[in-house]
């Protein structure tokens, strides 16, 4: 006939005391691991933010370049670049008489100086020349380094310099340190350059409703 024993001894001070301890020692490395890997992980997301809006005003300059008809550049005597203007084919055209709808008008007006920090696009038949410090602008870009951000204009090309803001504080190396610069070549369209007065302070350009 087969005994059981059953041992109710259970644990000591000694071993609770020692396990209390293992706990307290590896609680902390575990935590500075999460913590790493939270912080890791924002400072990647926040690199590829600025990879995506480098990438964003890059893309929506080049196809307006691609498809206007004209190039109107606003710079001061300085040659600081206010604003530039795309005129599109779609523009030049004349209703017949009585028409209804008119077309709607498609040139396009981008710029740094208008929203803090952002790149910014009117659509309409204003003149930037007379009223570019009243005329609307949506922001389409934001969280950029306008410092650095810019156009640049010569005779033969347009320059786009895009730097978004640093904003990774403690990963330093995880940041778009220094402007992308993109050339487009402008001999094959009609350009215009046109003197403005002085160079604008950006402003917050307030949201649609």
């Amino acid at each position: 006939m087969f005994k059981y024993r059953i041992d109710n001894k259970g644990f000591t001070l000694a071993e609770m005391l020692v396990t209390i301890a293992l706990v307290g020692i590896i609680s902390p490395i575990l935590l500075a691991i999460f913590i790493f890997g939270i912080q890791d992980f924002d400072s990647t997301d926040k690199y590829l933010d600025q990879q995506n809006r480098v990438n964003e005003v890059i893309r929506y300059i080049r196809q307006d370049y691609e498809e206007c008809k004209e190039v109107v550049v606003g710079r001061t005597n300085g040659g600081d670049v206010i604003w530039v203007k795309f005129v599109f084919p779609g523009s030049f055209a004349s209703p017949a008489p009585g028409a209804t709808p008119q077309p709607d008008p498609k040139n396009k007006v981008w710029t740094f100086y208008k929203g803090s920090g952002a790149l910014s696009l009117y659509v309409g038949d204003e003149n930037p020349v007379d009223n570019f410090s009243s005329m609307y602008f949506d922001v389409m870009v934001d969280d950029l380094d306008t410092s650095a951000s810019k156009f640049y204009f010569s005779d033969e090309s347009l320059k786009l310099y895009v730097k978004p803001n640093a904003n990774n504080i403690k990963y330093r190396g995880r940041n778009i340190n220094k402007e992308m610069i993109t050339e487009f070549s402008v001999r094959n369209k009609y350009r215009e350059v046109v003197e403005v007065s002085s160079l604008p302070t950006a402003a917050p350009t307030p949201a649609l409703p």
